[in-house]
């Protein structure tokens, strides 16, 4: 189900049917993976990123930028579709290895199986040269110019653009279990189940304090 603006029918045109099992939304398009594996998109195809949709089946993650895609295959290899034009497809690392990815506006991050991070595309904010080296990594989140990033001891760990402090304020302690990266903001996800906001107050505002 989708709902929301539909300026480029990324809402009427929803796929039908029971059998995804995941989903992702870009700017004006979104991919779902189904049980078979494979990917579906819908929404605007200005740059081929719904009719360059890859064929088959094997996909196990999906993740969708302002105009591009960026999918995981079973044997960990990536391949991205859509926009090129920061280099966030024809930069896509080749090799097997990765575990997860995810994709902003116009670049892409992934995590391989030693847990360290690899960034392509746009270097605005310099978050693609400035991407934490080691090990230890177990996902990432990216948006225009700045990334988060969760640790295997559950810290976080934030770079790229300084915008209303979205990198400084990043919460300190190691009990966090997921991260997601927004324009100005980032919100992050405790092991208590508990939700931590920070950056452009504009987004934080009014984010619940409860547990789940």
């Amino acid at each position: 189900m989708s709902w929301g603006q539909d300026r480029d029918k990324h809402v009427s045109d929803t796929p039908a049917g029971s059998d995804f099992v995941s989903v992702a939304a870009g700017h004006y398009h979104s991919v779902a993976l189904t049980t078979e594996g494979r990917m579906v998109s819908w929404g605007s195809d200005s740059f081929r990123q719904v009719t360059g949709t890859p064929d088959g089946k094997g996909f196990v993650a999906v993740a969708a930028g302002a105009y591009h895609s960026v999918a995981l295959t079973f044997e960990g290899t990536l391949v991205s579709g859509g926009d090129d034009n920061r280099g966030q497809v024809s930069d896509t690392p080749a090799g097997a290895g990765f575990v997860s990815v995810a994709a902003g506006t116009n670049n892409s991050v992934a995590v391989t199986a030693e847990g360290r991070l690899v960034t392509w595309g746009s270097d605005d904010g310099k978050v693609a040269t400035q991407t934490p080296a080691g090990t230890g990594f177990v996902s990432v989140s990216i948006s225009a110019g700045h990334a988060v990033a969760v640790t295997a001891e559950g810290r976080l760990v934030s770079w790229g653009w300084n915008t209303s402090k979205v990198v400084s304020d990043t919460p300190a302690g190691t009990t966090f279990v997921a991260a997601a990266a927004g324009t100005d903001h980032c919100c992050a996800l405790t092991a208590e189940g508990r939700l931590v906001s920070w950056g452009s107050n504009q987004q934080v505002v009014g984010i619940p304090a409860t547990t789940i």
